[in-house]
């Protein structure tokens, strides 16, 4: 792995949501409409609550394999690093229709789609 920096956020956004794409995920307008953990610094960001805390033992390297699981019938958000467990990330999360949001703040940065599939109807 080389030593460049990279930054890479993954989450769900509320479906009807109207994303300015000027905000960042410090930004009010943001965190009302999202959840998400920002993978490569290894803290979480949460909706409207305006909190950010930490998550997992530590950060993600470029080779990792994330998977993330919205669960609307617990009202849940995890995620799984390299098929360890990584804990709930988010619990009691808002029942509503979402969409799977990555972001990347450099140009440089790569993200490979491996699967997507609804565990069910």
């Amino acid at each position: 792995m080389d030593s460049r920096q990279f930054t890479i956020s993954i989450g769900v956004v509320k479906a009807n949501a109207v994303i300015d794409l000027s905000a960042t995920i410090r930004s009010d307008s943001f965190r009302s409409i999202a959840y998400g953990w920002v993978a490569t610094n290894s803290y979480l960001f949460k909706g409207d609550r305006n909190e950010i805390r930490d998550y997992a033992d530590h950060a993600c390297n470029e080779s990792d394999i994330i998977d993330m699981i919205l669960d609307l019938d617990a009202l849940q958000l995890r995620y799984y690093r390299n098929g360890n467990d990584l804990g709930v990330a988010y619990d009691s999360i808002e029942q509503t229709e979402y969409k799977a949001a990555i972001s990347s703040y450099y140009d440089e940065d790569v993200i490979t789609l491996l699967s997507y599939k609804r565990l069910k109807d």
